[in-house]
């Protein structure tokens, strides 16, 4: 005769032995994925942190560059628009060659420190913001251009000055806008 009740615990003892084990396996495998996402987080938080300094150190080298070059921009359109000024003020004896070469020599000075700089400085400002630069000396180097090379001063020689100033101190305007776009696009992840 079989006794049911003895097989009943056997196999209830079986069944928790087994649920037991179940128990310390998950609880093992529980473990270690907990270690395997601590490892992780902890290498994430690293490389994040890695970044944002990265990032940090970037952007406040790219802001230092543009104060640099605002600082030379400006003196950029003052030395530019001065080519051809409206009211001329010269010493006694002067000649207006002379009083040209002055202008130019002037203006080759601070053009060439502004070019120096934007070069220079290039790998660590965006390259939309190099064309808004580019343009802008293009239209710097033209006026000085006309300058040396028109005599005629004539009502054209006048509304071509005053064009290329307005062009200039609208260009100007385009590099102050598209570096305020890239300041406050500036995210640190």
């Amino acid at each position: 005769m079989i006794n049911w009740d003895i097989g009943f615990r056997v196999v209830n003892v079986i069944s928790l032995t087994g649920l037991a084990l179940l128990g310390m396996w998950a609880k093992y495998q529980l473990e270690k994925i907990k270690g395997d996402l601590e490892q992780t987080r902890t290498k994430l938080s690293a490389s994040l942190e890695k970044s944002v300094h990265v990032h940090k150190v970037q952007f406040e080298k790219e802001f230092q560059v543009y104060e640099k070059i605002w600082a030379e921009l400006v003196s950029l359109q003052d030395i530019t628009i001065s080519l051809r000024p409206g009211m001329d003020f010269f010493k006694p004896g002067e000649s207006e060659e002379e009083r040209k070469r002055k202008r130019i020599d002037a203006f080759n000075k601070v053009y060439q420190s502004f070019r120096g700089l934007v070069d220079k400085s290039r790998p660590f400002y965006p390259e939309s913001i190099y064309k808004h630069l580019d343009k802008l000396m293009q239209l710097a180097r033209s006026e000085s251009i006309d300058y040396s090379y028109l005599v005629d001063k004539d009502r054209d020689y006048w509304k071509q000055g005053k064009e290329n100033a307005e062009l200039i101190i609208k260009g100007i305007e385009e590099v102050c806008e598209a570096i305020r776009k890239r300041i406050a696009s500036v995210e640190i992840v």
